[in-house]
């Protein structure tokens, strides 16, 4: 009997991610080996971290009530001129 070698089918994802010029390059970089400084994925270099003075959560930064916000103080304003008028 001959043993055969069997591999792990690679998920589209990951096929995907092959192909994908930036992922080969990244991955080509991490395994260098050569006279080079190790490359270490620090993340996103402009992201501001949570203890920082620019830091908002997403939350408060994707807040998609402005419309309403910017009515509740007309409408007292409203309701007290109306009351003026009465």
């Amino acid at each position: 009997m001959s043993s055969v070698h069997t591999m792990d089918v690679p998920t589209r994802a990951e096929r995907k991610q092959i192909k994908d010029k930036t992922t080969l390059e990244k991955a080509r970089l991490a395994q260098r080996k050569e006279c080079y400084q190790r490359y270490e994925d620090i993340g996103n270099p402009v992201e501001p971290t949570s203890q920082s003075v620019g830091y908002m959560s997403d939350a408060n930064r994707f807040h998609t009530d402005t419309a309403g916000g910017e009515k509740r103080p007309r409408g007292g304003e409203r309701a007290r001129a109306s009351e003026k008028h009465t």
